[in-house]
């Protein structure tokens, strides 16, 4: 068998670990753009922050592909897939498969403002990023971070943890907006202001200004801030641009319940998979490592010829700063169909989302116990009542 996987992220490293267990002798190739071995994405702001070493942002020993016999090929970027021929196309060479893995994950999205290609101004994705964030840093003093999002929350973190002052500009009237609710989203907030970021709410970049490099930014409302290094977080956008008809799965390649594709003996896993969300009941793309590292397992044991049920994901978020704990999953943000339970007591918070006596989402700021068996209760949507969630001690 002649296994290909495009991506060397959670989930095709998790793949092709568990294809080496479930066979002993098939080649298994992986394709990837970068020039990197397996490392973690999420651990780049804390790369960047100083609380973690190079080597710790390393996944698997530097063995780990020689050891399993897998094929990495490195800086080989996709640009073409054809299916009824079984090849994928690479700028440098063609790759025939028996059986394929798409987990090319997602990129971030470039802002399209006038300066925005000055030098100073970066995302933060990849590993390549976080080393040209952290060299360029060295002769920052001040920074804009665009977005609110978890990114740029934890770039923003990064960059403060290394004498910077930051400003973080939010188009929305709240940080987190894909995440949390308002009152959990200040509560985040206030926790990061004591520790010295300024937050302008309801406000965005409209230029970058500089000449060759940056110097400052414009926003919306006419007022200037003077920026020596910018992070953009506008959130992701999946890689699937070397597939056939790309425009038509902007929002995910369309999956089953064993991570199985439209097309024949292709599955995918992670960043690009629309698979089934529990909480919502439909299927959606969760851009999450932990459930990129299980579908990878899973879509493993399918290709492998086994017949693993994935019963779809839930997506779950958690961060921490200076202490401060929030976790949100499921459906956080709801409507009128949704009953709500609320608790505030100073810093914690805890809000429950139910609809028809079944768990839908949470989320817990401060103190965050029971996180782990209110997942639970929305992975099996066991029928309870509010007086029962109280009596088990829940709150």
């Amino acid at each position: 068998m002649k296994y290909l996987i495009v991506g060397n992220s959670a989930a095709g490293v998790h793949a092709a670990e568990n294809l080496r267990k479930l066979d002993k002798d098939s080649e298994i190739t992986i394709l990837t753009d970068e020039p990197e071995d397996v490392y973690g994405r999420c651990l780049t702001s804390y790369f960047i922050a100083g609380d973690i070493k190079k080597e710790q942002i390393y996944l698997r020993p530097r063995e780990f592909y020689e050891k399993n016999q897998i094929n990495l090929r490195k800086q080989e970027k996709v640009v073409k897939v054809d299916f009824s021929k079984k090849k994928v196309f690479t700028a440098q060479n063609v790759y025939p498969y028996e059986r394929l893995l798409i987990a090319s994950g997602a990129r971030a999205k470039k802002l399209s403002l006038p300066g925005a290609d000055l030098p100073g101004v970066f995302n933060l994705r990849t590993l390549k990023d976080a080393r040209e964030i952290l060299d360029y840093s060295q002769k920052a003093r001040e920074a804009v971070i665009i977005g609110g999002g978890l990114v740029s929350l934890k770039g923003a973190y990064g960059l403060l943890k290394r004498g910077i002052k930051v400003t973080v500009v939010v188009a929305s009237k709240q940080i987190l907006s894909q995440v949390l609710d308002e009152t959990a989203a200040g509560l985040v907030q206030q926790n990061l202001e004591k520790h010295g970021i300024k937050f302008l709410l309801g406000e965005d970049v409209e230029e970058i200004l500089g000449d060759n490099m940056v110097k400052a930014v414009k926003l919306t409302s006419a007022q200037t801030l003077k920026a020596d290094i910018i992070l953009v977080g506008k959130g992701v956008i999946p890689n699937i641009d070397f597939l056939p008809d790309w425009e038509n799965f902007a929002d995910g390649i369309p999956v089953d319940h064993y991570l199985k594709t439209p097309w024949d003996d292709v599955w995918a896993a992670g960043d690009v998979a629309k698979s089934f969300d529990v909480a919502y009941g439909k299927p959606r793309v969760n851009a999450l490592w932990p459930i990129a590292s299980e579908q990878g397992k899973i879509a493993a044991q399918n290709m492998a010829g086994q017949m693993a049920f994935y019963p779809g994901a839930i997506g779950m978020n958690s961060l921490e700063f200076f202490g401060y704990t929030a976790i949100a999953a499921g459906i956080t943000r709801s409507d009128e169909d949704y009953t709500i339970i609320k608790q505030k007591q100073g810093a914690n918070y805890r809000k429950l989302v139910l609809k028809d006596d079944k768990l839908k989402g949470y989320i817990l700021c401060g103190e965050v116990q029971g996180a782990g068996r209110l997942t639970q209760l929305i992975r099996t949507q066991t029928d309870f009542s509010q007086k029962v969630l109280k009596v088990k001690n829940f709150w």
